[in-house]
């Protein structure tokens, strides 16, 4: 099923303007590092874990990861007029933007390339179940562990709810306040399928879980993951390919 986002709102009596819900729907597509598919206009896009990510919201564009095809990285060029989806928690949304450019950032050793992209003018939302990311908490019940970068000291442990190739979600009790933009280590174990893991994040987001007795946090990779960004696409294939999952 397809809605026109922006009509939707303004039937629940929003009267925000169009761009602003747009907007909306980019800015927590950010906070979450939600996938994004990527084709050309006459193209169909899926949004796939190794295609790319959401990366952050500006003032008159939005970021993204450089994409990639396959193992392969997909070069964009400055006036393509591209076809996107982005991974939305009851399926994804389609619009149309344009490439404004590269985006590059360094702070210290971190560097983080991408494109900047044009607010698309609408956004259509389509359900559609388990295709723009990688549910993994039932499937592997993996296990989660933050630690502080300097001095190894516990932050807290859980479990990880979702991956994508820019980052994952993760649900824990924590032992000590975390806050937006704070860089840990992360140890994560997984029974099957993919590789037990361990790496530099940064917090992208911080917000109380339902069971108000843990947190969620949204993380994002400090360091490029090509390994685990294979096994992120196997793992999505094989749960696309079972019965009920399609369509």
């Amino acid at each position: 099923m397809r809605i026109w986002f922006h009509r939707v709102a303004a039937l629940l009596g929003f009267e925000e303007a169009q761009e602003e819900s747009v907007r909306a729907v980019l800015e927590l597509a950010a906070r979450r590092s939600a996938s994004i598919g990527i084709s050309d206009i006459d193209g169909v896009a899926q949004p796939t874990p190794l295609c790319g990510f959401v990366s952050e919201i500006e003032d008159e564009c939005f970021v993204i990861s450089r994409p990639t095809t396959g193992t392969e990285r997909k070069p964009l060029a400055m006036g393509e007029h591209l076809h996107i989806s982005i991974g939305a928690d009851q399926g994804f949304f389609h619009g149309d933007t344009m490439v404004l450019g590269r985006f590059t950032e360094i702070n210290g050793h971190t560097r983080r390339y991408g494109y900047r992209l044009s607010f698309p003018k609408a956004l259509v939302h389509e359900e559609r179940r388990n295709l723009h990311r990688v549910p993994v908490a039932f499937d592997l019940a993996p296990s989660a562990e933050l630690t502080r970068i300097n001095g190894g000291d516990s932050v807290g442990r859980g479990t990880v709810l979702d991956l994508s190739e820019g980052g994952l979600r993760v649900r824990l009790a924590a032992t000590v306040l975390i806050r937006k933009g704070d860089c840990l280590r992360l140890r994560a174990q997984f029974p099957a399928t993919i590789e037990d893991f361990d790496g530099r994040v940064t917090v992208a987001h911080v917000a109380p879980s339902r069971t108000g007795t843990s947190v969620d946090l949204g993380l994002r990779f400090l360091d490029e993951q090509t390994q685990l960004a294979q096994q992120i696409r196997a793992l999505e294939i094989r749960r696309i390919q079972r019965p009920g999952l399609t369509g």
